[in-house]
């Protein structure tokens, strides 16, 4: 199996004065898949290794409060919601959602060039048929996910700007349903970034940021249902690598 997801963010964004910010985004997704898998009659997909396609949208709506020192803000995301994999409804009776998120985070001066931060996301996968629901009912057994981040950001100048952080979170699969996430290996608990980002003027920036997915790996314990039991022993192993480019236009 291979998804590929892409997401553009229609961002609007305002300065309230007295400190308060908000923005409001409107995300146009789009996914586009393949697969052989087998369904849950052990029968491969009708699509047999075809590309299919899924587009949908959903909103991003976010506040931050600042003082001398000190900034609070907060996100919430909708679920993105998709269209059906038509080829593949056999496998995805349903369509693929993003689930809903919600972030909260402090960030504080610690000189006036460093800055340091540190967040909190919630990631409602088991609130999404697709990713929440047991295997006979056309899941896969996710569970919700608590995310801790921190991070710092050095100014060196009015042009150049450095960034590193750390995340941390359980993975959503737990030990009883390590086969049958075997083909979408969601287990990566800590991620490492570093960025810089490059103002040319008052308008216009450009970002470029790397990830590391630290390698982890689990075993399946076979105390869930029958597919955890029949693929008892099971163990899978992950770890990736991101590049992110980004342009910034200020108006």
């Amino acid at each position: 199996l291979q998804l590929f997801s892409a997401r553009i963010p229609l961002t609007f964004a305002k300065d309230f004065g007295k400190g308060w910010s908000g923005g409001i985004a409107l995300n146009i997704n789009s996914q586009f898949m393949i697969s052989d898998h087998l369904t849950l009659k052990l029968q491969q997909v009708n699509a047999d290794y075809s590309w299919d396609d899924s587009y949908g949208a959903g909103l991003t709506v976010g506040v931050q409060k600042k003082w001398d020192r000190f900034s609070i803000g907060a996100a919430y995301a909708t679920p993105q919601w998709m269209s059906r994999f038509e080829k593949y409804t056999d496998i995805f009776p349903k369509s693929l959602d993003v689930p809903q998120k919600i972030q909260a985070g402090i960030a504080c001066k610690i000189t006036p060039k460093l800055e340091g931060f540190l967040d909190y996301k919630w990631i409602n996968w088991h609130g999404v048929p697709q990713f929440g629901n047991e295997v006979f009912q056309h899941g896969v057994g996710w569970n919700d996910q608590h995310i801790v981040r921190t991070a710092l950001e050095y100014a060196m100048n009015e042009h150049w700007t450095f960034r590193a952080g750390v995340s941390y979170g359980k993975p959503p699969i737990d030990d009883n349903h390590v086969f049958i996430n075997s083909l979408a290996a969601l287990i990566i608990s800590t991620h490492v970034a570093a960025g810089v980002a490059y103002r040319i003027n008052d308008h216009h920036e450009i970002h470029a940021t790397y990830m590391w997915f630290v390698p982890n790996s689990m075993k399946e314990r076979g105390r869930g249902d029958i597919m955890g039991w029949a693929g008892k022993g099971t163990r899978i192993r992950a770890e990736a690598h991101g590049l992110t480019f980004e342009y910034a236009w200020h108006f």
